[in-house]
């Protein structure tokens, strides 16, 4: 199957398609955005951005479960949480666990010359995260590695 879903983008403010990726051992349709204005068309580097991201997924599915754990704790520590029980929050100590508490949303290519190198972002719902306005989780990758996990809002 070609990696290209460049050949099947629609414009709509920003590049547009959907993609089935490989993500922790399923295969989940999610939406793809490549961000950018429709008269300079899509870049070489992003192109490579995405391309190279899922040469790399098993990779990066292999270290993604414990960085989204360790964000996790981290995000209930701050809320206090780890004091006190809260039902959206629970301990949870395995990686494989926190799989189960979210859910992609989408594949984000952002603009090129925004960030060194290669990069492409990851956001996703999750359960803990029942705000009226949810901030949702987002992973940025530069070159492929993990760089930064915080709220979705770090994609755009």
């Amino acid at each position: 199957m070609s990696k290209n879903i460049f050949d099947n983008l629609s414009y709509a403010c920003n590049w547009e398609s959907t993609y089935t990726l490989d993500l922790f051992g399923k295969s989940v349709l999610t939406d793809i955005t490549i961000l950018g204005e429709e008269a300079d068309g899509i870049a070489d580097i992003q192109l490579d951005s995405f391309n190279r991201f899922i040469d790399h997924l098993d990779l990066i599915n292999k270290a993604l479960p414990q960085k989204i754990l360790e964000y996790y704790q981290n995000e209930r520590c701050e809320l206090g949480y780890a004091d006190e029980a809260n039902e959206l929050y629970p301990e949870i100590t395995d990686a494989q666990q926190i799989l189960n508490m979210i859910e992609i949303d989408s594949l984000i290519i952002p603009e090129p010359d925004i960030y060194d190198g290669r990069c492409v972002f990851l956001t996703f719902s999750c359960s803990w995260d029942d705000e009226l306005e949810p901030h949702g989780m987002g992973i940025r990758f530069i070159n492929e590695e993990i760089d930064e996990i915080g709220h979705a809002s770090i994609a755009f």
